[in-house]
């Protein structure tokens, strides 16, 4: 506690290179040349010195590990690179995987119509004379003998399914469309009977074209209203397709 309470109190005499040390017993005057005091001054001196280059030191140490700009930007793009290809691989992979699937799935359709139709009889001349529908009275001869004609309706359907592709529905509707109706036909209907024309989802054909989308494997769980949105583009662009025709 002296010990403490003395150095605290030390002073400096302006005129003198020596200490004035406070002290219980009175003032005591101490000379800068004291080893003990001017060792102990020079000690932590030095330390200090000492310390500052190190920390120094380890700062640029780090700074010279980080990467310069123009390496950087060449790390950045070789690992974009690295990722455009790595993906481009996945994207090759899915699609055969989907090529491999549809494939399948149209191999397994086809070969169920296909025994189906070797169980049934079929007379491909009904086929190919039925259509495409030309006229509004071919429509209606179609129309009564699949109301009348049950055999004739469910080999039709098995006989239209042959025709579903395997891209998308809008892809088997048109194929089913170009095949069963001709446009002079078509431009007296649209499927909800808007502006004023002809619903074609009351006729028998609707009901046949979906029967016949639906033996495909790949379409049997989809709703009418998926089938719907491209047969509807199709029937409404019917007037277009006759103008490019006869232009």
């Amino acid at each position: 506690m002296f010990l403490e309470n003395a150095l605290s109190s030390i002073t400096y005499s302006s005129n003198k290179r020596d200490s004035i040390l406070n002290s219980p017993i009175g003032k005591i005057t101490v000379e800068d040349n004291d080893q003990s005091f001017s060792n102990c001054h020079l000690m932590s001196q030095s330390n200090n010195k000492n310390n500052t280059p190190n920390m120094f030191s380890s700062a640029k140490n780090n700074t010279d590990k980080l990467m310069t700009n123009c390496d950087f930007q060449t790390f950045i793009i070789n690992a974009l690179t690295k990722m455009k290809y790595d993906i481009s691989g996945i994207n090759s992979k899915t699609n055969a995987t989907y090529i491999l699937l549809n494939s399948f799935l149209t191999d397994s359709g086809n070969s169920i119509v296909q025994k189906q139709l070797n169980n049934e009889t079929i007379r491909n001349s009904d086929y190919y004379n039925l259509f495409p529908i030309q006229t509004e009275e071919d429509l209606e001869t179609v129309e009564s003998r699949i109301l009348s004609e049950n055999s004739l309706r469910s080999n039709l359907v098995l006989k239209l399914s042959l025709l579903v592709g395997i891209k998308d529905v809008g892809d088997s509707v048109r194929q089913l469309m170009i095949k069963m109706f001709s446009d002079e036909v078509l431009t007296s209907y649209s499927l909800l009977g808007f502006k004023k024309k002809k619903k074609f989802s009351q006729l028998q054909c609707y009901n046949l074209l979906i029967d016949a989308l639906r033996i495909h494997p790949k379409f049997k769980n989809v709703i009418n209203k998926e089938f719907d949105k491209p047969l509807a583009t199709w029937i409404a662009h019917a007037p277009f397709r006759l103008k490019s025709t006869t232009i």
